[in-house]
């Protein structure tokens, strides 16, 4: 075999932001540690579940937009393991009927997606650890990929894709919680290595390629790569052994006897179908078209759904607005690492913005200095432009000024 070859498949988890918990009605709203809890998140005897219907929508809403199989059955399934943030000591998931089979994304193969709940949060401190039972419940869809990816890069650019997917779907709020990746890596045909709970495109690149490398010199000295659970440490930036891997039967599956089969009748399918938005890939490519966008700008606009709305209903000139988007609004909202839907900055604040700018009351500059502030702290553009020292002389102040100056 070719002593290069990589094989990295992902188990993306992806939080899903419906009002309550996948099945109680315990808020997922942020919240002070163990508020947000009841006996049936927490797994008091007795205690019985009722499936959430809107996490199932937005999981056949993410299973249509990625082109995946729904099949008329879904069940639920009990996957047994014993660790405190998880008390009832099992946790909902699906195994062998999952919501939805076989989709694609960014030319690379889903196995599956599955709805299950996420577990409690453990803080570590230096001699002891918390745990809080809020995010216990939480509705999750757990995307599995085939091991199909090469590289990091290919990785962190599926990634990004699927986020865009989610955001104009509206099923993720990434500024409340995070995707969490399981990273599977192989090397020459040895057997995988899991690297668990890895959030953020940026980290999981450096985890992935410092596993590669830790493999790749590890064959070479002639030694085996043995399958075991890794975690990545993002502040020195490598791996490090957590536990040896379990295998299926390690967790003990058996079907969730407190909750029926969930039938997916067609015509459920078809309404869901109806009301999906135009998705990322379709709106980038009907941009380009019918405003006259390059590649490069059609991609940038389109990126966050928010912005494709701003600059498709904005009744402004297109030309100034683009321009305004790709060159100051990106660069502003990359450096503050923030999406333009959470900086809470009006239509109206766009168009008085591009407005004093086309009317030279502001140079193109300066309505940078002021789009800074507004994503900071929205408020009135005058009040900025005056705390700034921005705002315009009259003629008359003018020319007076020039008098003194030609005197002197």
């Amino acid at each position: 075999m070719n002593k290069n070859k990589v094989m990295i498949g992902l188990e993306i988890h992806i939080p899903l932001n419906t009002q309550s918990k996948l099945f109680c009605s315990c808020p997922t709203s942020p919240n002070k540690p163990n508020t947000n809890t009841c006996e049936i998140c927490l797994g008091y005897p007795g205690s019985k579940p009722q499936l959430n219907k809107q996490a199932v929508v937005k999981a056949i809403q993410l299973a249509l937009a990625i082109d995946c199989k729904i099949p008329k059955q879904s069940k639920f399934t009990r996957k047994t393991y014993f660790y405190p943030d998880l008390t009832k000591n099992f946790q909902i998931t699906q195994l062998e009927q999952p919501i939805a089979t076989k989709g694609t994304v960014n030319l690379i193969n889903i196995t599956r997606l599955q709805i299950e709940e996420d577990p409690g949060s453990l803080i570590h401190k230096e001699d002891h650890c918390l745990i809080d039972y809020n995010r216990a419940g939480f509705p999750l869809i757990e995307m599995v990929t085939e091991p199909e990816f090469i590289s990091a890069k290919q990785v962190t650019e599926f990634l990004q894709k699927l986020s865009r997917i989610l955001d104009y779907l509206n099923l993720h709020n990434p500024k409340i919680s995070s995707l969490r990746t399981d990273i599977n890596i192989s090397t020459n045909g040895s057997k995988r290595v899991e690297i668990k709970n890895v959030s953020g495109t940026k980290a999981i690149e450096k985890a992935i390629n410092f596993e590669i490398i830790r493999q790749k010199l590890k064959i070479k000295k002639g030694q085996t790569i043995e399958q075991e659970t890794m975690h990545f440490d993002a502040e020195i930036g490598k791996t490090f052994r957590s536990r040896s891997k379990e295998t299926e039967q390690d967790y003990g599956y058996i079907l969730e006897p407190d909750l029926p089969t969930l039938h997916l009748e067609k015509d459920f399918i078809t309404k869901i179908k109806k009301d999906l938005p135009e998705l990322p890939e379709k709106r980038q490519k009907r941009f380009k078209q019918e405003y006259k966008l390059s590649e490069e700008d059609a991609q940038t606009i389109t990126k966050e759904k928010c912005i494709a709305d701003l600059f498709e209903n904005l009744k402004t000139n297109k030309e100034q607005l683009k321009k305004w988007i790709v060159g100051p609004l990106k660069k502003v909202l990359n450096y503050n690492k923030i999406r333009f839907i959470d900086t809470r900055i009006t239509k109206q604040q766009v168009l008085d913005l591009l407005k004093k700018i086309e009317d030279k009351q502001l140079t193109p500059r300066s309505g940078e200095f002021v789009l800074r502030k507004l994503v900071e702290s929205p408020q009135d553009i005058n009040k900025i432009i005056k705390k700034l020292g921005f705002q315009g002389i009259n003629e008359k102040e003018l020319k007076k000024i020039i008098k003194e100056i030609l005197k002197e």
